[in-house]
């Protein structure tokens, strides 16, 4: 009796682990390979703690108002395909917005570029967050040739996203779902 009970439990923590979920009462996931995964739920609070804007303090550098990426767990709470891109378009809108308010000085004088900084961070971009980062430098550049004058609808639509926003939208992503608001909405058509 006690190895049928004993057998049931993992089958139930298998079948659960494959839909994404803890098995009731389960305190972690451990994937083949024998590394101790958290659940669900934990994952998320990890992520929420680390996902973290704060774009326009003042007080703090440029490149720290974003979340930092070193801080990130390994896996999401979910496995979804795409949700990592979804995490990376976030990150690239959240730049965007950053770099919108703090702006550069060159090319006049030779300064600090924190954008030029961020571009070569994902120059070996080999994370599908990179990717989805890149994704809406791409969107960005597509949008000035073909649309320039709707940069200032775009630039209006990251001014209208707060610190709040970005985070909601973030812990969305990272739990599989598409970015909303998408800011290039209606712009490239």
């Amino acid at each position: 009796m006690h190895s049928q009970v004993k057998t049931s439990i993992h089958a139930i923590g298998f079948r659960a682990a494959q839909r994404n979920q803890a098995p009731s009462g389960a305190i972690s996931i451990t994937e083949a390979g024998g590394r101790a995964v958290g659940t669900p739920v934990r994952l998320l609070a990890r992520w929420r703690s680390v996902l973290r804007f704060r774009i326009g303090h003042s007080t703090v550098a440029p490149l720290d108002q974003l979340p930092d990426p070193a801080m990130f767990p390994d896996e999401f709470p979910v496995r979804q395909f795409g949700t990592g891109h979804f995490l990376g378009e976030v990150l690239g809108v959240a730049a965007l917005k950053l770099f919108r308010q703090c702006g550069t000085d060159f090319p006049n004088d030779w300064s600090f570029d924190p954008i030029g900084q961020w571009l070569q961070s994902l120059a070996c971009a080999d994370a599908t967050t990179d990717t989805g980062r890149l994704s809406v430098i791409h969107k960005v550049i597509d949008l000035g040739l073909s649309f320039p004058a709707r940069l200032d609808v775009l630039n209006a639509r990251l001014d209208q996203l707060t610190n709040a926003d970005l985070h909601r939208m973030s812990m969305a992503a990272v739990q599989g779902a598409p970015v909303q608001p998408n800011v290039f909405e209606g712009l490239m058509e």
